[in-house]
């Protein structure tokens, strides 16, 4: 059973991030006496896994690493860096570095310039992975610390990096305007199309490639919400992002 967090530097869009993983040492992790010391943290969403959730900054920073090509299914034979599978580093400043890892799928590349809450890939289980989750971990001068109080809000040091506002869709005060052709759950298949935090975000957080649903057939701004299940559709918290209308038509 996780934990919910309250955190105020999300790594899910949309929040909702359980804790599956603790850092740290982890007594008779793997047998009596066989202890594991975890570099990060290890988290979910709603406190049972979910597929292609969409992973995110929880600061900004630059992309000094990525790593691909790792296929969405575990492998505990892998070591060294293939252990993390499909994943993504970013220089947050001031000695921070963020890892993400055990990714379906990535969304930038090294050298990218990324604000808090962009889109960095998908949560899967590439690498040594026993399930869907996302590890994450931050290091500051290259010694591992514990990512949490950091994410929380609750770390106390000066050059710690600024936390990222909660990006949750709030589905407030939309519009009128309904594309008469526009249904909520209606699938829509969508090619490296823009993904945007809201619906007047100037720029985008990433791109998407597949089929999505709409959340619902309200349009803000020449924008409307999608989610990445059906099942999702109309609920709060479920929110992929935002896409233009006329990518959907």
């Amino acid at each position: 059973m996780g934990k919910k967090l309250s955190l105020k530097s999300h790594v899910l869009a949309g929040g909702s991030e359980w804790l599956n993983l603790t850092f740290g040492l982890q007594k008779n992790f793997w047998g009596p006496g066989q202890d594991y010391t975890h570099k990060g943290v290890d988290i979910i969403r709603d406190d049972k896994p979910t597929s292609s959730d969409t992973v995110i900054a929880p600061f900004a920073g630059t992309v000094t690493a990525v790593q691909t090509g790792y296929p969405n299914k575990g492998n505990m034979s892998l070591q060294g860096t293939g252990q993390y599978g499909n994943m993504v580093t970013l220089d947050a400043g001031g000695g921070f570095a963020v890892l993400v890892c055990h990714l379906a799928t990535v969304a930038v590349k090294k050298g990218q310039a990324v604000k808090a809450g962009a889109a960095l890939g998908t949560m899967g289980t590439s690498g040594y992975s026993s399930g869907l989750h996302l590890h994450l971990g931050i290091s500051k001068s290259g010694v591992w610390i514990d990512p949490l109080p950091y994410l929380e809000g609750k770390a106390t040091t000066a050059a710690a990096p600024a936390p990222a506002k909660p990006v949750a869709v709030t589905p407030a005060k939309v519009t009128a305007a309904t594309a008469p052709t526009l249904k909520a759950g209606q699938a829509v298949k969508l090619s490296r199309c823009p993904l945007y935090v809201g619906a007047t975000a100037k720029s985008a957080s990433g791109s998407v490639t597949g089929t999505y649903y709409l959340w619902s057939a309200d349009t803000v701004s020449g924008r409307v919400r999608v989610t990445n299940a059906a099942a999702r559709v109309g609920k709060s918290g479920q929110v992929t992002g935002w896409v233009d209308v006329g990518a959907v038509k």
